[in-house]
């Protein structure tokens, strides 16, 4: 039994079937729909983050209708990879440069489930679960659905999702106090959820990841609507452990669209201005940053020194979304 934790903002309704058609936040939490968007004005005597390196793959783009949509989240687990896109759900063995390399042929039809997926995670045994716009689903590894998450017989709905090596997973909703669920991973499966409450709510929780010991998950969340987007650590009870200082641009963040928890470091994507960006996992300090051409699209750890994004850019057909493999501060 996989024990899933869920947050949300309880600032909106309390109800899971209460959502309306919005099936993610907009604006400050992901601001990414603008990828060419300018980034903001910059003190001059503003510290400069160090540079991290990265790679593109060598593995051809995902196509879609807009950057925002081409790729909604990437997610590892086991060297594979778990896409969303704008049209499918997508499965990849990954090579060891954290790249994709062969789509797993055993996933649907050669790596392919057509899911119109908000967000997407693996769980054990090669099996994932996955949001839809209307609903949240457990796959089999062949990738037929296998079960739905509930709450009082009504389907949930998510924005978010991750997951680590032990298969706990995390969903922020769409329109929901904060939640946990748990996934039974059986014949059949079975999705559970129950109410969880942060003792202190901030205005919004944009994003979470658990840490790869299963103790703890880290936010990243704004406690106003003006203020500075900032990363919490909690335990797995929803107690603060620590926060970092809301540093504005560049510093701080303007968005949040991937995030991902190693062992000694956290590390978001910020597709509003096209950059990933690492923080101490101790202090929650920023300490450096990868400057993308586009909005990376999600971030997925398969272990090791280096993280994978989707960098989405716009084309004349639409856009296309590129994998580029970033390496980590040296510890």
């Amino acid at each position: 039994r996989a024990r899933c934790l869920a947050l949300a903002a309880a600032t909106l309704v309390a109800a899971c079937d209460d959502d309306t058609d919005e099936t993610y936040y907009l604006g400050a939490v992901d601001a990414s729909p603008a990828a060419d968007a300018a980034p903001p004005d910059v003190a001059v005597d503003s510290p400069a983050l160090s540079s991290l390196a990265f790679t593109p793959c060598a593995v051809a783009p995902i196509e879609g209708p807009d950057p925002l949509a081409v790729v909604r989240s990437v997610a590892a687990l086991q060297s594979r990879l778990i896409v969303a896109s704008h049209d499918a759900v997508l499965a990849f063995t990954l090579d060891t440069d954290a790249c994709p390399a062969e789509p797993i042929a055993a996933f649907g039809q050669n790596g392919r489930v057509p899911i119109a997926a908000v967000a997407a995670a693996p769980l054990p045994a090669g099996r994932a679960i996955v949001a839809a716009s209307n609903r949240t689903l457990l796959l089999g590894s062949d990738g037929s659905e296998a079960g739905t998450c509930q709450s009082q017989s009504a389907d949930v709905r998510v924005r978010w999702l991750a997951s680590n090596d032990d298969g706990h997973a995390l969903g922020v909703f769409v329109r929901s106090p904060l939640l946990t669920f748990a996934t039974d991973l059986g014949n059949p499966a079975s999705c559970e959820v129950a109410p969880v409450a942060l003792p202190d709510q901030p205005l919004a929780v944009l994003a979470v990841a658990p840490a790869p010991d299963a103790q703890s998950f880290v936010a990243v969340e704004q406690q106003t609507s003006t203020a500075p987007l900032a990363l919490a650590r909690y335990d797995l009870t929803g107690a603060r452990i620590a926060t970092s200082t809301a540093l504005p641009y560049p510093l701080g963040l303007c968005s949040a669209s991937g995030l991902v928890v190693t062992h000694d470091t956290v590390v978001v994507a910020d597709g509003a201005c096209g950059r990933v960006v690492a923080f101490d996992g101790a202090s929650l300090a920023p300490s450096g940053e990868a400057l993308l051409d586009g909005a990376p699209r999600g971030l997925a750890w398969p272990g090791g020194n280096r993280v994978l994004t989707a960098v989405a850019r716009a084309t004349g057909a639409g856009a296309e979304a590129r994998f580029v493999s970033i390496e980590l501060p040296a510890r």
